[in-house]
């Protein structure tokens, strides 16, 4: 299983996403969306990958 510490674009808030998401995820604090599912993979949509966790 791999995880992705990342980074909000608007609010600079980092969380920790499956990185294989099947949801959308929202940042907790700003509420942007941050990835959208994709085939296999979550797609970011609004953030940058801080660091990746295996």
């Amino acid at each position: 299983m791999t995880f992705i510490q990342v980074s909000c674009n608007d609010c600079g808030n980092e969380t920790t996403i499956f990185a294989r998401s099947t949801t959308v995820i929202a940042c907790n604090v700003c509420s942007r969306t941050l990835t959208s599912p994709s085939s296999g993979r979550a797609k970011l949509i609004g953030c940058k990958v801080v660091e990746t966790l295996e």
